[in-house]
């Protein structure tokens, strides 16, 4: 394994450690739930900052992180890492340094949809001033394909090369891929959800995209979702060719699952409000509207009655028109409930509270979507969440269902008058679970002061260094309580890390 050396003083110099706490504090994970440490790092990112630096000076060994798999729409698994705090700002920081001069698309909803539209725009570039007929498109097939695995099997030897080409960064590129093949264990893969991992693999799958550039196809690219605009169904399967080569390049593959060959009235259809009759009309392309169906937090809308409508149609008859079907959800589908929940949870409506154990039970990848909304409408209404938690955790088949469910049992504060909820809690921190349940069942404990220092210090003891804030703040918790440490319990803790040190103020 590939073990990241002391620091140059000089490089150390030139990397900005507090804008990387700052900003890395100010991430959102959104497939685990926020991590219990961010207040305190916020509240001491001084401290933090010169910890990080001083670890990279003396060449202090960087943890791998504690992978949990959290479920995606239909039947796959995303491996989410949990990231060490010093580990997490290290990164940031050498990234930003070995990226210097890099632009980088912001993944925005509006990106995301000119990228959608693109096809579309290509497609009558030719036809001027006056409103148009679908058959006058220049392009009559649209390739869609994307990466298998994608931030998993980065080769850390090609990025760093890239690096180096693009920035001229030698330094940074080297450091940075060592740290990588610390925290990932191995020398390929980026640890996904973060901010530096987002710029390291714009940079690692522009090489796939300007070889396909340079083929003379119409490509269009958004993160590593391709769509390339052809002629006839022999250039689309030629195109598909040679996006599998550009990709076997550099050790990754498309996506079978997720490769398509629409005709471009398919694509309109698919991708757009229109109907089949306006598509049988002439239209102005200018006023074509596309609708985001894979990005599920690039729309914002919060229409509270348009969202309990939607969740509604979950509830119809098989044989309703419009009856959206939890046990072969199509994914447009899946778009409007995340939607649906997303607008519910930011007005706090607890109307939406009765549709919640269908969508857990038969669509699991909305886990964060329905404990998040769980925990904001818990004021407006206390007896029906705790009602509703206990039906979700009836249907719990994972430990990142399980975190997810802990995380909001901590949050809504059930565990000390609900003899279900703390002994359920207490099973996971003390059973056969995964280290992430472990610690976030722990955390919870201490909160309700339902557990002990000397419980806490021994999962500290064992923990991987990831997950060692969950036990330390654990141990706050506990002060004022009847399980309080005492003064010298608490003094020696701090002074065995600064990190610690932080998490105690």
């Amino acid at each position: 394994m590939v073990q990241l050396k002391p620091l140059e003083q000089g490089l150390v110099d030139r990397l900005k450690f507090g804008q990387a706490v700052t900003e890395e504090i100010a991430t959102r994970r959104n497939l685990l739930p926020p991590e219990p440490w961010l207040d305190a790092v916020r509240n001491n990112a001084t401290l933090v900052a010169e910890w990080v630096k001083s670890r990279l000076l003396s060449g202090s060994p960087n943890a791998p992180g504690v992978v949990i798999n959290a479920r995606k729409f239909g039947h796959g698994i995303r491996p989410v890492p949990i990231i060490g705090i010093a580990e997490r700002i290290a990164y940031r920081a050498l990234a930003k340094a070995a990226t210097k001069g890099i632009e980088f698309p912001l993944r925005s909803p509006e990106e995301y949809r000119e990228f959608v539209h693109a096809p579309i725009t290509y497609a009558f570039e030719h036809v001027k001033g006056r409103r148009v007929r679908l058959g006058e498109a220049r392009i009559k097939y649209v390739v869609e394909a994307d990466i298998t695995a994608f931030y998993q099997y980065v080769d850390h030897e090609l990025l760093k090369q890239e690096l180096q080409m693009q920035t001229g960064e030698i330094d940074a590129a080297n450091k940075l891929v060592e740290l990588l093949g610390e925290i990932n264990d191995k020398s390929f893969g980026i640890p996904q959800l973060l901010d530096p991992s987002d710029w390291l693999s714009e940079a690692y799958i522009r090489i796939v995209e300007r070889n396909l550039v340079r083929k003379g196809l119409m490509v269009w690219r958004f993160n590593d979702d391709f769509r390339i605009g052809c002629m006839d169904y022999r250039q689309a399967l030629w195109s598909l060719e040679q996006l599998a080569h550009a990709a076997r390049e550099v050790g990754l593959v498309v996506g079978d699952h997720k490769t398509f060959t629409t005709l471009f009235f398919t694509y309109m259809f698919n991708y757009t409000d229109m109907g089949v009759d306006r598509l049988a009309a002439e239209f102005d392309p200018q006023d074509v509207e596309v609708a985001v169906t894979d990005y599920s937090d690039m729309d914002e809308a919060d229409n509270v009655a348009w969202a309990l409508l939607t969740l509604q149609r979950t509830e119809q008859h098989p044989d309703h028109v419009g009856r959206i079907d939890l046990r072969g959800l199509q994914a447009r589908e899946m778009r409007y409930l995340r939607r649906a929940l997303g607008a519910l949870t930011r007005n706090k409506d607890p109307r939406g509270i009765r549709f919640l154990t269908e969508l857990f039970r038969y669509v699991p990848a909305l886990t964060p979507n329905i404990l998040g909304y769980l925990v904001e409408v818990q004021d407006a209404d206390r007896e029906g969440t705790l009602a509703r938690w206990r039906e979700l955790e009836r249907y719990s088949v994972s430990d990142w269902q399980a975190l997810w469910l802990t995380y909001a049992a901590r949050k809504m504060g059930i565990l000390q008058d609900n003899g279900h909820v703390r002994d359920w809690v207490t099973s996971n921190a003390r059973g056969n679970t995964s280290e992430a349940l472990r610690a976030e069942s722990y955390l919870a404990l201490a909160s309700a002061s339902l557990t002990t220092f000397e419980d806490l210090d021994v999962g500290l003891r064992v923990a991987p260094d990831a997950l060692a804030p969950w036990y330390v703040i654990g141990m706050k918790s506990l002060v004022g309580g009847p399980n309080a440490p005492t003064d010298k319990q608490l003094g020696a803790i701090r002074q065995s890390s600064p990190l610690f040190r932080a998490l105690l103020k």
